[in-house]
């Protein structure tokens, strides 16, 4: 039953990050955003940074014990998309640890602010934010599925029998 709880969570994390990533284009290109998203996109910011090692804080984030575990499960794949995205991360001039470190943290405080625009996003904030959103979704969705790997026709779904 674990493994259906777990599998169950990391879905939901994919599928809010996904909405995410899609809010944020919406932003990006000056569109409104219904409540909803606005929830989900706090849901994310807190969720992200409750993953992110190197985000989180001493006192933590308020409210957010309840995701812990499922901030457990997805970090793997968090830090796999973060490797797997650094050829964006140069693209877009943020080379250095350091500097990934303050993009980051700026994302989960925009996010957080349910995408309230301040100095520090621009557009370009936002669509590289977005991507990285969408591309740890799918690998969230990846990890799902064994990775892309076909399941053998006379596996059973579940180990527990």
């Amino acid at each position: 039953m674990k493994t259906v709880l777990a599998s169950s969570d990391i879905f939901e994390a994919s599928s809010k990050l996904q909405a995410a990533a899609t809010s944020l284009a919406k932003l990006s290109q000056g569109d409104a955003l219904r409540d909803e998203d606005h929830e989900n996109l706090r849901w994310c910011g807190v969720f992200l940074e409750e993953v992110d090692w190197k985000a989180r804080t001493d006192a933590g984030t308020e409210g957010a014990g309840h995701l812990s575990v499922r901030a457990t499960e997805v970090r793997p794949s968090f830090y796999a998309t973060l490797r797997n995205t650094k050829q964006l991360f140069t693209e877009a001039g943020i080379a250095d640890p350091e500097q990934i470190r303050e993009f980051l943290s700026s994302t989960y405080h925009f996010l957080q602010s349910s995408g309230e625009m301040n100095k520090d996003q621009s557009f370009d904030h936002m669509d590289l934010a977005a991507a990285f959103l969408h591309r740890l979704s799918t690998e969230l969705l990846l990890r799902l599925t064994g990775n892309g790997v076909p399941l053998e026709k006379d596996r059973p779904i579940s180990t527990s029998a």
